[in-house]
């Protein structure tokens, strides 16, 4: 009866080795750069929103400081048209019954000039005047260039605070649906007058769009974004090359100096053994992966020759 000789271990089973272990730390290494794109995408969004936040504040501030600087060249046309007491008592009954004097239609006239010639790239322009009995219970547009307007558009609250608090500009960003601007509005309230009584103020008040400013904005945000994340994308897969390359390499070297020799010894000894011959010695590596496995190989070899000595002797 013929006895097969051990097969040798096949390359092709130690590539699929390294393979695997190439593909688990391939694996690893995705998972990280997943992680570490996501933080990028999160930390690349809080920053482009604070970036975003502070261009739109120096484009409203600078709104602000224009819309003040034209002030002094503003106030004589609030002010041309019958401001005289005898004017006011005049008006008055027109006032309470909340219809245009001639002198508002003149200021109106002026304003709308005024936003038709593209100042401040404005699309209204409202002098907002507070309750003051007997005159008026509630806050009223008294002037703009919308005479639409006067007397029917209801201030917000906001507006108003922002008025007694010489706020320089109030930003929405979901626009001011009440005038038609239907994203990133601004209203930027320009000059603060004393009320008719005691302690009221007055409030010359600009709204504009800037809504392309913001877009502007966003598309330069956006694009930044794409171009550092390009960046990031072609770094993780150089990363990705260089990692795959070195371990696949590593691995090689590993498994062929601490798996696959060891293991051909042992084959190449297994061999010799079943042709007969017992006189081979058996390399231990000490501290090696299979130090336990070669030496009872060894010591076996070394147990089958000594028993067939024995049995020799004996006969």
């Amino acid at each position: 009866m013929s006895i097969e000789k051990p097969t040798r271990s096949s390359k092709g089973g130690r590539s699929r080795i390294r393979v695997l272990i190439t593909a688990l730390t391939l694996t690893v290494f995705l998972v990280f750069g997943a992680v570490a794109f996501i933080l990028l995408f999160s930390s690349q969004n809080r920053m482009a929103n604070k970036s975003k936040d502070e261009l739109i504040q120096i484009v409203c501030e600078d709104a602000a400081s224009s819309a003040r600087s034209l002030i002094p060249f503003l106030e004589p046309r609030f002010f041309t048209h019958g401001n005289d007491e005898a004017a006011f008592a005049k008006d008055l009954p027109k006032i309470l019954a909340r219809e245009l004097t001639d002198g508002q239609k003149a200021v109106d006239a002026d304003l709308k000039k005024m936003i038709d010639e593209g100042l401040l790239n404005a699309k209204y322009i409202l002098f907002i005047h507070p309750p003051e009995p007997p005159i008026s219970t509630t806050t009223d547009v008294l002037l703009s260039n919308d005479e639409s307007l006067v007397y029917s558009w209801p201030v917000p609250d906001d507006l108003v605070d922002a008025i007694k608090d010489d706020t320089q500009y109030i930003y929405k960003e979901e626009g001011i649906p009440s005038l038609g601007i239907e994203r990133d509005g601004v209203y930027i309230i320009a000059a603060r007058y004393p009320g008719l009584t005691s302690g009221s103020i007055s409030g010359v008040v600009g709204a504009a769009s800037i809504e392309d400013k913001v877009s502007e904005i966003e598309a330069f945000l956006a694009n930044e974004q794409k171009d550092s994340r390009l960046i990031f994308a072609i770094v993780m897969l150089g990363c990705l090359l260089v990692v795959f390359a070195i371990t696949y390499f590593i691995l090689s070297y590993l498994i062929r100096n601490r798996i696959t020799k060891p293991i051909d010894g042992l084959a190449d000894a297994a061999a010799d053994v079943m042709d007969g011959k017992l006189d081979i010695d058996v390399q231990v590596h000490q501290g090696g992966d299979f130090e336990v496995l070669e030496q009872a190989f060894k010591e076996m070899v070394n147990s089958v020759r000594m028993m067939i000595e024995r049995s020799t002797r004996e006969e």
